[in-house]
């Protein structure tokens, strides 16, 4: 700093001159300061000179005053929902039609109703068997439950390989879009319930990646809107998972140990447990409430649903209704999202899809209803097919 030496009133004064600003050579960016969260930067070269005078006047105020009002800015941390590619529903292959499937043991205390095959392998030990409706079968270590464990091992790897964003464990009070979501520790519903929000597609797909567990507390939900469907969330779950009393669930978990319902709680989709047990506590479940039935000669005419129970291939798929329908548009797409028909009815009766000639295998049946009221539903539903 230098002093330049000037007269008032014959009374010598000192005025502080001060250097200039250096030209930078380097088109880099300096940052001056933070306030209440904004970043402010400057550039390094071209900083301006400014001529405002440096010296405080005597009289100004130094002291603020003790009623003036403090102002406190606490930051709110929010999760956004945030859009991702869309994904394809996770193979499940003969897998598809078990409400329940354990690697180890099934066990039932209390009156338990499954809509759904219930399945076991390796393991024999089923006690206190749950009923079984919607024309489910039981598996018990036998060919068929076999089979289900092998291709759940793939459909486990399958949901484990999507890419997605890293997701923070506590799911309670939030809303999610479609997309693949993760967390190394897991993920938990206690803080209030997850809302899924299909964004008004029933296509939507959620996956959802817990390095180790899954827990949703006492009574707490996962709600689907926006067209979202039950048979399209996905819990690939890296231990076990943990459905507390009274909590309402829903999508398919994939479990590499065990699933444990408590008492009163409900589920819709289907408990797959890999290497581990199945609990049960008076649960009321599974792969939800029969939509279509079928005809024909087969022995499973007048049972079919589009999940569990398979079609004998020829066999008609006929749309039930609550109320009197104006019109339904159908499209029947395989498990690579190929289209393999497309159907349009009007009236109020024989709204139906023929699989006479349909290769055996897993399709999705997505269906429009437009009602006489005025109202309108959309709708997908699993259908497996077999010679």
């Amino acid at each position: 700093m230098k002093k330049k030496k000037f007269f008032i009133n014959s009374v010598p004064r000192y005025r502080v001159i001060k250097p200039s600003w250096p030209n930078c050579s380097r088109s880099t960016f300096i940052v001056l300061g933070l306030l209440l969260g904004s970043l402010w930067i400057f550039p390094s070269q071209g900083l301006a000179q400014t001529n405002t005078p440096t010296d405080t006047p005597t009289n100004s105020p130094t002291n603020t005053p003790s009623n003036s009002p403090t102002v406190t800015i606490t930051p709110t941390i929010t999760q956004t929902p945030t859009p991702q590619p869309a994904q394809g529903p996770v193979p499940l292959g003969s897998a598809a039609s078990y409400a329940v499937l354990a690697g180890t043991t099934v066990t039932n205390t209390g009156s338990t109703t499954l809509c759904g095959d219930l399945g076991l392998s390796p393991g024999t030990a089923v006690t206190g068997g749950p009923v079984l409706s919607c024309g489910g079968i039981f598996h018990i270590a036998d060919s068929a439950a076999a089979a289900a464990q092998v291709d759940l091992i793939a459909a486990y790897n399958n949901a484990a390989g999507r890419l997605g964003v890293t997701q923070l464990p506590q799911l309670g009070g939030i809303t999610l879009y479609p997309g693949v979501y993760n967390s190394a520790t897991g993920f938990l519903i206690s803080t209030g319930d997850l809302t899924l929000d299909g964004q008004g597609s029933p296509n939507a797909v959620f996956i959802f990646q817990a390095g180790t567990g899954l827990t949703v507390a006492t009574s707490r939900k996962v709600i689907l809107i926006g067209g979202a469907q039950a048979s399209n969330v996905f819990w690939q779950i890296g231990s076990s998972a943990t459905i507390n009393a009274g909590a309402d669930f829903k999508g398919t978990i994939l479990a590499l140990t065990d699933i444990n319902f408590f008492t009163g709680a409900s589920f819709s989709g289907q408990a797959l447990a890999r290497n581990g047990q199945v609990v049960l506590q008076g649960q009321s479940g599974g792969l939800g409430a029969p939509v279509f039935t079928s005809t024909g000669s087969g022995s499973l005419a007048g049972q079919l649903v589009l999940a569990p129970v398979p079609a004998h291939r020829g066999d008609r798929v006929i749309l039930f209704f609550d109320k009197p329908p104006k019109a339904t548009q159908w499209e029947i797409v395989n498990v690579a999202g190929e289209s393999v028909a497309t159907l349009s009815f009007t009236g109020t009766s024989n709204h139906y899809w023929d699989s006479t000639g349909v290769a055996p295998g897993i399709y999705f049946v997505r269906i429009k209803i437009n009602y006489l009221d005025g109202t309108n539903i959309q709708i997908t539903r699993k259908a497996v097919v077999i010679p």
